[in-house]
Formats: structure tokens, sequence, C-alpha cells
């Protein structure tokens, strides 16, 4: 090398360390769940270098927000509340939504016929134990569901990683009328699943190839969907709704779908391009990361009217960008609203609110008992004096959920002295939505067990001035 050429060098390296690049900003996830109830909106925000590396010693001064209802005339807003790290500490929801179409199980290149190890789903199962051994079970929880011609929810987001890690191989390869690909219809029904879903939900999708739906080529109506044949619109807007992440990962040699890159910009995700099995390992623990590395920036929104709102978060002067979300309109008004007309639908969800948390079902029948909901029908079953044990193939009551029978148990007492029913078990379970090991039962209470509805239900005892 000559000494023109070394002079050069130099020069291009000063140049990078006297100008580095600007850092990209991407608002990645959005939570308007408490707009009305408590006016607040959470952004959650990655920031990343020039070579994709989160960048993590930002501050609360660092950003700034805006709203609009027009998307052209912007205001500031008020951050009420900075987290760095935010899901480090408050966990995460990875719902990972793997493919399981035909192609699946020919080998990386294409080929077809290829031995176990060398298909496709062999490194996805795989990588998705990695990923599960990465996670943080404390905090996170993690669902998985499949889709081929129809979509199976195996496991809504749960933080017992070794039930999931079982669920994993009860993906099995599809016959021939279940090998097609309904990849729109499948981020559909997953995003329905999320609807009761709080707090940070991130869907991982890993697809290799296109959209290939039943209807447009076997000929014949889809046994579930008939002749409906979803589009990408349709999937974005119902995860636009769920305000859903999308982190679409293509794993293979063949074509990806036209949509996965605007599904993820869309949504605020990040689209991947995998070709090996090991790249495919690198992506995964890439996503786990960013998601972790996301500031989640809390603010409280303008009072304007409007149906859509525009939010912007800007880096200083270096880089923004704008999300919006559906807000709703107040009573149909279009015009401004006095601020006394603003608190009355506040108040109607907190009267609603205690109205609920004071309502018993009648209990008709003369005994405790549980209904289990699900399959189209409702099932009751007694409770026996004493303990009665749920879930499991041995238990007193046997709860089937979408993956099969559950295999989670917890077991109610009735305490005779006291007449009161409690439950107990050995890890969290979710009771009225709240995760709970131990809870004395209250007539009209719900224990959700891997998707399924368990509601507690006690006869209505008469008051004394009713004897």
């Amino acid at each position: 090398m000559n000494l023109r050429s070394v002079a050069l060098c130099v020069a291009l390296v000063l140049a990078a360390v006297a100008s580095p690049a600007e850092p990209t900003l991407r608002i990645s996830g959005l939570d308007s769940s408490r707009l009305l109830t408590r006016n607040r909106v959470d952004l959650y925000v990655s920031v990343t270098d020039e070579v994709g590396a989160p960048v993590d010693s930002l501050t609360q001064e660092s950003f700034e927000v805006s709203e609009s209802v027009d998307g052209h005339e912007f205001r500031d807003v008020s951050i009420t509340d900075f987290l760095a790290r935010a899901n480090a500490d408050e966990g995460v929801k990875f719902l990972m939504l793997i493919d399981n179409s035909g192609s699946m199980y020919f080998g990386i290149d294409g080929t077809r016929d290829v031995e176990p190890e060398e298909q496709r789903m062999t490194y996805v199962r795989r990588v998705l134990r990695e990923f599960l051994r990465n996670v943080d079970g404390e905090r996170d929880r993690v669902g998985l569901a499949s889709f081929n011609t129809f979509y199976t929810l195996h496991s809504e987001p749960i933080g017992e990683l070794e039930v999931v890690d079982r669920l994993i191989d009860e993906i099995e390869r599809p016959v021939s009328r279940e090998a097609y690909t309904e990849m729109y219809a499948a981020l559909i029904e997953l995003a329905r699943d999320a609807e009761t879903l709080r707090g940070r939900r991130v869907v991982v999708l890993l697809a290799d190839g296109e959209n290939y739906p039943f209807a447009r080529f076997s000929g014949e109506e889809h046994p579930e969907y008939g002749e409906h044949i979803f589009t990408h619109e349709e999937a974005i807007e119902a995860l636009r709704e769920q305000e859903l992440t999308v982190f679409p990962v293509h794993f293979g040699v063949s074509a990806h779908d036209q949509y996965l890159e605007q599904i993820a910009e869309e949504t605020g995700g990040v689209f991947y391009n995998v070709r090996t099995g090991d790249d495919l390992s690198e992506v995964y623990e890439d996503i786990r990361q960013q998601v972790l590395q996301e500031y989640r920036i809390r603010y409280r929104p303008t009072m304007e009217p409007s149906e859509l709102r525009h939010v912007r978060v800007q880096l200083a002067e270096e880089a923004s960008d704008t999300r919006s979300y559906v807000a709703g309109t107040l009573f149909g008004l279009p015009g401004p609203v006095a601020p006394l007309m603003l608190l009355i639908p506040v108040a109607l969800a907190i009267l609603l609110w205690l109205l609920l948390s004071r309502l018993r079902l009648r209990n008709r029948r003369g005994e405790a008992n549980f209904e289990v909901l699900g399959g189209g029908r409702t099932k009751v079953f007694p409770v026996s004096s004493g303990r009665t044990v749920i879930g499991g193939e041995d238990a007193d009551i046997t709860v089937v959920g979408p993956a099969g029978t559950v295999a989670e148990e917890v077991t109610v007492v009735y305490d005779e002295k006291a007449d009161t029913y409690s439950l107990k078990s050995p890890r969290t379970v979710r009771v009225n939505n709240r995760e709970v090991t131990e809870k004395r039962l209250e007539s009209g209470d719900v224990i959700r067990l891997s998707g399924t509805l368990v509601v507690f239900d006690t006869p209505q005892r008469k008051r004394p001035e009713e004897e």
C-alpha cells in the first residue's frame, strides 16, 4: 500500500470519528389501553446505532413527544414517566407464531426428501428451545401458536417455560390438506387471542415462504373460512388494533412473502431474512435483546377529540418516528369538548367497575360448583367437600385446553368451620386476571388454566331477614 492510500484510509477513519452516523429511532410499541381510565399512553422506543446495536445511554431529556389529530400539526405533550430497559424489569409477553406448512419439512435449500435432522422445522425447534433457555421465566411469558391450513394455539403466554418446551413437539407434520399456508389468517387469529393480554406484547412470526391460502389453491372452500381469502391489509389492521409488534422472520432460500416487510414496518417491528440455522439462532436472540433494550415513554395525550391520533417521538435533531393509534371520538362530537364532558366517560367507567366488583351471579344449584367454559359449551362439576383437584389427568376435574389435557393442577380446599373455599397452587395461576398462588374463592371468580376458563360458583346464601 502506497503513502497516498494510507493517507486516504486515515482520512476516512478520522471523518467517521468526527461525524459518527446518526442513530435510528423506531416507535416499536404502543399501549393506549389506559387512555380512557388514566389519560395516559405508553410508547416503547428502540434506538440503534449504525450497525444496529441498541443505544442504551439516553435519558428523558433526550426525547420530545408530540401529538396530532390530522398528521400535520403536532403539539408538544408532557412526558410523565420514563424508564430505560423497561422490559427487562417488567417483562415481555412473547408470542411465537410458527409456520407448520408442508414446506417446513423440506431442507433449508428447498430439497424435499431430507432426513429429519435436516428439515427446516428441526432447526426451528432447536432455536425455539434455545430462546426459552435465554428468557427470564420470572418476568417474561412465552406463548406458542402454529399455522398451516389451520391456526392452532398451543399455549397462551405463560411463565412455565418447560410446558412450552414440551408443546414444541406437539407441532406435527401436516397431511396434504393441512399443508397450506394461511399466514394472514393466522396473524388475525393470534391478534384475537391476544386481546386480553396487557403489557409489552411481541409477535415473532417465522415463515419459509408466501401466504398460500387453501381456498385459492385447492379449488375448495376452506373448512372454517369458506371462500374468504384474508389479505395482508386485514392482518395489519387486526395487529394494529391490538397494538402488537411483529418481527417477521423468513427462513430458507425460497422467496419471502412480499408483505412481510410492510407488516413489520406498520407494527413497529423489524423484518429478517435468514438462510442458515446459525443465523436463525442469532436473529431470535437479537429480537429479544432489542425488546429488552427499549425505552418506555409515558405521556399525557392531548384532549382534542379524534378517531385517530398521530404521535411523534423526536431524538434531539437526529432522528424521529411517527405512529398512529385509535383514540375514538367522545360521543361523536366533532368539535371542542368542555373539560367536564371529558370526565363523563371516566366516571361511567368507574361506576361500571364498582357495579361489576359487587356483582355476584345467583347460583340456582344447591351446591358449590365449577363451570368449565370451552368447546362451545359449559360443563358443570360439583365441588366436593374437603379437597378438590382441578387440572391434570388424574385430577377430580380434568380440564381440556387448546393443546389437550391441561397439565397444571390447582387444589381447592373447603373450610367447613368458616364455610369458605380456598385455592392453592404450587405455581402462579391467573384468577380474575391476577397471578396468585393462594386465594380465598368467591362466587364468580374466574380461573384461567392454559387458555380454558373455570368459573367458581357457590349457592346464594339467604340473609337473616329473608329467613
